[in-house]
């Protein structure tokens, strides 16, 4: 039985230590091949995110629901020698829509981590190299995902890359408790892709970057863009593909556009929700306390890591978020700084656990108005809760420079050279609502590269 990720990364572990291997100094990843998808956002309303084609649905707010009334397409017909008695299975029970022309689908069963049901979960559906790609349109613009009704589900093409892996995002109405099963039909080269709403603004999301190769946002509106001019940097991610960041590299933070959107969705719900992957690089000598993940301005918001070793800003462990607000004294709780007027709300949960080796983590901070004047602001790493405090707002919205200052990933908004993150990020969404633990669960449990899977696509079937 092969070991997982960490596994592996613990046995080799213990051979450095025991050998006295020195900590190699981290390798900036090469540039992907250009295949013609840029990397940074120009705010010219394209959608989804990877480099293997359009994306299959729109993702925008005013998107349209995805239904089983297809278009017509002038796509020439795919190579595919999948075939009955050629690796395909003839089908179980009836083929969506009757009559359709679709030659092919799998059947995906999903389990859930909940005890309750979940609406309007998103959840990523990864094809490894051993998918039949061939059999599918070049741009994938054929795949439907279909629950066992017959109902078509909205979906988004993350990355798609024939012959080596893909990414899709299929939002449910529903996640039982028990889980539940899809269909995934492909072979039809009559098909175009269709717009679809996977992000849905009733649950707050307003930005969701992947960096499948691309600085895009999923929704279409919140585009990443070098703070100077050049090509950012991606390596392999937790799904896919993540953005990198290196210390030498202070000047490459990523700043989103027409974040003053955000600000005011966040002023008028007074709730936020950050969550992303991180994979911080371990035992580097950063001269520095502290690597932002996310923040906005100086006086607003901030998902960080804080160095609590013993032996101060190289970054072996332990190492633990950090979300930081602004607040006056009278109103702070839990760590505060007067000069700077900090509040920080830090975990216990170690996300750099060993001296050599980095492992992917899931951190989320969420700000939630509880009623009475009084918040919480809570810190999770993988879906788990680590740290709360409850209390008086921070400062007032209304007084912070919320419009001055971009959203940025990867440092500080102003000095570049400090906060600097050292690793890669993945999957950065950011909302105006105060999500759930559930709902944090879940992009924890279906995103874990060394969890259990609790995706299962069965053998392909054609009719």
């Amino acid at each position: 039985m092969p070991m997982s990720a960490r596994a592996r990364g613990a046995v080799v572990l213990g051979l450095g230590l025991l050998l006295g291997c020195p900590t190699p100094k981290p390798v900036v990843p090469a540039l992907p091949e250009d295949d013609g998808s840029t990397s940074s956002g120009g705010g010219d309303g394209s959608t989804g995110s990877g480099s293997g084609g359009p994306s299959t649905s729109a993702g925008t707010s005013a998107g349209s629901t995805s239904s089983g009334d297809e278009g017509s397409s002038s796509g020439e017909p795919v190579a595919c020698e999948l075939g009955v008695g050629q690796g395909c299975l003839a089908p179980r029970g009836e083929w969506w829509p009757q009559g359709g022309s679709w030659a092919f689908r799998r059947r995906i069963e999903l389990s859930s981590p909940l005890a309750t049901p979940l609406d309007d979960a998103v959840v990523p559906i990864v094809l490894d190299d051993g998918f039949e790609y061939g059999c599918a349109n070049a741009d994938a613009s054929d795949l439907r995902f279909v629950d066992d009704g017959g109902t078509v589900l909205d979906h988004e093409i993350d990355e798609w890359h024939p012959g080596q892996g893909a990414v899709a995002w299929v939002r449910l109405p529903t996640l039982p408790p028990a889980g539940t099963t899809l269909w995934l039909y492909y072979g039809n080269a009559s098909t175009v892709g269709l717009s679809a709403e996977v992000w849905p603004a009733t649950v707050g999301y307003q930005a969701v970057l992947h960096f499948g190769d691309d600085l895009q946002d999923a929704r279409g509106v919140h585009h990443g863009m070098p703070a100077v001019p050049g090509e950012s940097l991606f390596a392999q991610g937790a799904i896919g593909r993540a953005v990198h960041f290196e210390e030498v590299l202070v000047d490459r933070r990523v700043e989103l556009t027409a974040t003053e959107l955000i600000d005011d969705a966040i002023v008028s719900s007074q709730s936020l929700t950050v969550s992303a992957w991180i994979h911080a690089t371990p035992n580097v000598a950063a001269r520095r306390a502290y690597r932002a993940v996310a923040s906005r301005g100086t006086e607003a918001w901030g998902m960080s890591l804080h160095d609590a070793g013993t032996v101060p800003w190289n970054f072996s462990p332990p190492v633990h978020g950090l979300f930081v607000t602004y607040c006056d004294e009278p109103v702070c709780t839990g760590y505060f700084d007067m000069v700077f007027h900090t509040h920080a709300s830090e975990g216990t949960a170690a996300v750099v656990e060993h001296e050599v080796l980095a492992f992917w983590h899931h951190l989320a901070v969420v700000l939630e108005p509880l009623g009475g004047g009084d918040f919480a602001k809570r810190l999770y790493v993988d879906g788990v809760l680590d740290a709360e405090d409850v209390g008086p707002r921070p400062l007032e919205w209304a007084t912070l420079s919320l419009h001055e200052y971009p959203i940025t990933i990867g440092t500080g908004p102003q000095d570049s050279d400090q906060y600097v993150f050292h690793g890669e990020i993945d999957e950065l969404h950011v909302a105006s609502e105060a999500f759930g633990a559930d709902r944090l669960r879940v992009e924890a449990a279906f995103g874990d590269p060394d969890g259990p899977s609790l995706v299962q696509l069965d053998a392909p079937e054609c009719q």
